[in-house]
């Protein structure tokens, strides 16, 4: 299968190879999470598109900058060195602030990486107003600073590390400003330092445990022993996924087609998980949401890879409530059919299920 996707730097046999002595069990993993607004729409037939609309459609192929990029691997790190030392030359950095200017290089370089090898006409997005970065957000970056962030753009494009665009308005709505990898940056990356997909992953200081309100705004919250417990299983599982290589084994030409048919880009090393609560209330919701293969079409799941192996989706059926009925696992016995009826339910609460999560598809 010449044409199967992640043939190349993606394969785990390339992940076991490219890992530093005594770290072949560490976790590089691959580009964020975060899906794209969709490619551009192709003009009408007929007509001919105006210049400003053309540019417009071409830079809504983006997703926001994600600002949880990390690296353990000697390569990587020293192209993100390279660069970094170029912004100390240029007398940006304050010694007080070298190692939040520092950590915002690394991830902003490893995420214009990520984003150009999934899609090397993606633009990644983010604002320019720093009041719109929160440090004391139980969702924030420590080292994240709007006025640092800027300026640090501000020198990669002066000297061409990447393509930048300004906030636009289109079709009556306002765009945040745009950026993407040159040639320039990719060459330092990849040419320079042979940095690889596998070896990028996600920084394990994210928060995966969201609290959202009933318009599905983002809330902060304070920790309790219960959040902290489900926080630590969720980390320890997504450690683990980044440990596999979770492929999906068709031709190009069958790809395309489904990333036209979802209008976005698949970023096939997207494998976090995070646990997503509803309406200010931890009783609320919980499923599990993120990894590429959530978004796609059930007809494609036959053709889902770990590590090059086949995978069986197993649908047990009413399984949830045969576990409540057979809760002594000493003298377990199968229901009989049908007991899935509505007058089953009645007395049964949510809170009576144990915690194992929901696994949910996109939000």
């Amino acid at each position: 299968m010449g044409g199967c996707v992640f043939l190349m730097e993606r394969l785990m046999w390339e992940h076991t190879r490219t890992c530093p002595k005594g770290q072949q069990k560490a976790s590089p993993k691959g580009p964020h999470s975060g899906s794209g607004h969709g490619t551009p729409r192709p003009p009408r037939k007929g007509k001919t598109m105006d210049p400003k609309q053309q540019k417009a459609e071409a830079l809504d192929n983006s997703r926001p900058l994600y600002m949880w990029r990390l690296s353990d691997f000697p390569e990587a790190k020293a192209a993100v060195d390279q660069v970094f030392d170029e912004v100390v030359s240029a007398g940006l950095v304050k010694q007080r602030y070298r190692s939040k200017w520092r950590d915002l290089t690394r991830a902003i370089v490893l995420d214009l990486y990520a984003a150009y090898k999934t899609d090397p006409t993606m633009y990644l997005g983010y604002s320019r107003n720093p009041d719109n970065y929160k440090v004391d957000s139980v969702y924030g970056a420590w080292f994240l600073s709007g006025t640092i962030l800027v300026k640090l753009i501000d020198h990669l494009h002066s000297n061409g590390y990447i393509e930048h665009h300004a906030g636009f308005h289109s079709e009556g709505k306002s765009r945040v400003s745009r950026m993407r990898a040159t040639g320039k940056l990719m060459n330092v990356v990849e040419a320079q330092h042979k940095v690889t997909v596998p070896m990028v992953r996600h920084n394990p200081g994210e928060q995966v445990i969201i609290l959202r309100d009933a318009d599905k705004n983002d809330i902060e919250y304070e920790d309790t022993p219960e959040v902290v417990r489900m926080r630590e299983n969720l980390h320890r599982i997504n450690k683990g996924l980044e440990k596999h290589a979770i492929l999906l084994f068709i031709k190009d030409e069958e790809l395309a087609r489904l990333q036209a048919r979802l209008n976005r880009k698949i970023d096939f090393a997207d494998k976090r998980l995070r646990r997503v609560f509803n309406n200010g209330s931890w009783t609320q919701g919980g499923r599990f949401y993120g990894g590429w293969w959530q978004n796609v079409p059930r007809e494609y799941r036959r053709h889902i890879r770990i590590n090059g192996k086949d995978v069986v989706e197993c649908d047990c059926h009413q399984h949830a409530v045969r576990h409540e009925q057979a809760p002594d696992a000493g003298r377990r016995r199968v229901p009989p059919a049908g007991v899935f009826q509505q007058q089953d339910l009645q007395g049964l609460r949510q809170t009576d299920a144990p915690d194992h999560g929901q696994l949910g598809g996109p939000e």
